[in-house]
């Protein structure tokens, strides 16, 4: 069985769409939602290697959950953060609440124009999930969604948006998931 973990909560003092902006760090909460998952992974998971996106925020997430488990980490470009709407990056949440594009973004984003879509997403995550097993993939929420949603043929994109450090994976052909309470 494959894992997702959604990044920890980052520093974002100015509520801003960050992307792939370097510096986003995670934040004092985001280290605990972190350590907590670790320990979740370590008591409940087999986990044999884990994976992570190559942004800041996911690779320390994956240092704290790998020296939990007490193992490397390695680091794959194809669990990066969904390369969608670069328009909104650096723009504040309030500003982008503002947009069209936002409003489809919450009623179906697939309907998107995209610089990736969300399927070609699901593609490159679908790849490195199905050559590997007993993973745990640190990324972001957006890929996850994009790949849950396919998987599963699900019928509405918006559900089971991950929050930060919450864990997600399929078991029996449906989305599990643990709620991290930090």
């Amino acid at each position: 069985m494959n894992i997702f973990l959604r990044h920890g909560e980052v520093k974002n003092p100015k509520d801003i769409l960050y992307y792939n902006i370097p510096g986003y760090e995670l934040s004092k909460l985001g280290k605990s939602q972190a350590e907590h998952s670790a320990e979740v992974l370590s008591k409940d998971f087999k986990i044999e290697q884990i994976i992570s996106s190559p942004l800041l925020r996911a690779r320390q997430t994956s240092e704290i959950v790998s020296n939990k488990l007490k193992m490397e980490f390695s680091i794959s470009e194809k669990i990066t953060e969904w390369d969608g709407l670069l328009n909104w990056k650096g723009y504040t949440f309030d500003e982008i609440t503002e947009t069209n594009e936002y409003l489809i973004y919450n009623d179906d984003p697939t309907e998107l124009s995209t610089n990736e879509t969300f399927f070609e997403t699901f593609q490159r995550v679908e790849e490195l999930y199905n050559n590997n097993n007993h993973t745990l993939f640190v990324t972001h929420q957006d890929t996850i969604r994009s790949f849950m949603f396919y998987k599963l043929k699900s019928k509405k994109f918006n559900q089971d948006k991950p929050g930060h450090c919450e864990l997600q994976y399929i078991e029996n052909d449906t989305l599990q998931k643990y709620t991290n309470p930090v």
